[in-house]
């Protein structure tokens, strides 16, 4: 049990100022239309944090390899990418209420810049032959 006037860090503001820090973010991601990286509610909140701090945080885009060979020789028909913020999952039920609560307001804009954010990043790997990305 913490001692009496202890809080917890806070999470989210220990990764925000650590984010400006290091200026940089690498989402890993095991597949590139249907990632687990974006049904996990902590790592779509950390790419909309590190996109809402505008131009201080560089994010970069990488596949596995499997999935990048999977992804490079079958160009996805579709180019919507769908993120869904408010159906993401997390290991302790506090983080998802703490993460969700705070982007529920704006979960559309969270999912069409985190979105954005890896169609970019994935026609950086294959450039101008997923044509219509941007």
């Amino acid at each position: 049990k913490p001692a009496a006037g202890f809080a917890p860090p806070n999470g989210i503001e220990i990764f925000g100022k650590t984010l400006k820090k290091i200026k940089r973010m690498v989402c890993v991601l095991d597949d590139s239309m249907n990632a687990l990286y974006f049904k996990r509610v902590w790592t779509v909140y950390e790419v909309f944090l590190a996109l809402s701090l505008k131009k201080l945080v560089d994010v970069e885009v990488v596949l596995l390899p499997a999935a990048r060979e999977k992804f490079l020789s079958a160009l996805p028909k579709s180019q919507d990418l769908i993120i869904d913020v408010m159906k993401a999952q997390a290991t302790e039920p506090k983080d998802m209420e703490l993460i969700l609560g705070e982007l529920s307001e704006n979960a559309d804009d969270v999912n069409r810049l985190v979105a954005n954010c890896l169609k970019l990043g994935l026609s950086k790997l294959v450039g101008d032959r997923w044509a219509g990305v941007k």
